[in-house]
């Protein structure tokens, strides 16, 4: 027997169980109409979550944004990767691709889709994750008639990796703590609007500091001007201090050190998002 403590949408619901633990209950329509106090039947959970801690409390938030569609796409590509028995993912995984999914349909309405720049490397490493994004985008198309770009199959495989529990690479984990620590230098360092083209610098950096902690960068043989990069340091107040501590952070965190192209594509992306 569970009791409603805080109703979050349609299909998730923040309850306690008969033995006074805090919980989280998800659930196709388990939120509808609820109000604090009442009862949840029981054949209308799905997952059960105990025991959150802080981070767990900022996936419960995530979950409470996403919308209700990307929710039941989601549910549906969990039960696909059950079915195929390739990919063991872990509860979260609902969370996680709900909101990429959430974000993905955000970002296509508003015509700012992220650029598929890791492609050909998330199709390599990650086979099956990546077919199950795509899945997922047409899944979105044939039931709900939304269509989301390719390009977001990439992001979208790799949430999907960081949500399996069959030996995660712990590359992933630091290249998105990476992804995390060097947004906060550039929000630091530089005056950043939040708007579409922030997402897809975002997203960017994540991809960026994947391949790095992969160790599959490369660079073209093409000499950058000194005097290229002056022009965009001049015309981004604080860029030149944000350059520096995000190849500090690199050095430090990877050895890996910044070449002028790296920091020209940096710039370039940084110069349209402040």
């Amino acid at each position: 027997m569970y009791t409603v403590t805080k109703s979050l949408n349609n299909n998730i619901v923040m309850a306690r169980a008969e033995d006074g633990r805090e919980c989280v209950l998800t659930g196709s329509g388990i939120g509808f109409r609820k109000s604090p106090g009442a009862p949840v039947l029981e054949q209308q959970i799905e997952h059960i979550y105990y025991g959150l801690d802080k981070l767990q409390e900022k996936w419960l938030y995530l979950l409470g944004q996403c919308s209700p569609v990307a929710l039941a796409v989601s549910r549906s590509i969990l039960q696909e990767a059950e079915r195929r028995g390739k990919l063991h993912l872990t509860p979260v995984a609902l969370i996680i691709i709900s909101n990429h999914l959430t974000c993905a349909m955000e970002r296509t309405r508003e015509h700012a889709p992220v650029s598929s720049m890791l492609q050909e490397a998330v199709m390599l490493v990650y086979p099956d994750e990546y077919q199950l994004s795509k899945k997922s985008f047409s899944l979105l198309y044939r039931k709900y008639g939304i269509l989301i770009p390719e390009s977001e199959a990439v992001i979208l495989a790799l949430c999907i990796v960081d949500a399996a529990s069959n030996g995660c690479p712990g590359h992933l984990t630091a290249a998105q703590k990476a992804a995390e620590d060097i947004l906060e230098l550039v929000r630091h360092n530089c005056n950043v609007r939040d708007d579409a083209e922030t997402l897809e610098f975002t997203a960017y950096v994540k991809l960026r500091c994947w391949l790095v902690s992969l160790g599959k960068t490369h660079h073209s043989i093409l000499e950058i001007p000194d005097e290229m990069l002056d022009i965009l340091y001049s015309k981004i107040v604080g860029s030149r201090d944000c350059i520096t501590a995000v190849a500090n952070y690199l050095a430090d965190g990877f050895q890996y050190t910044m070449q002028q192209e790296d920091i020209l594509n940096f710039l370039l992306r940084l110069n349209r998002i402040v």
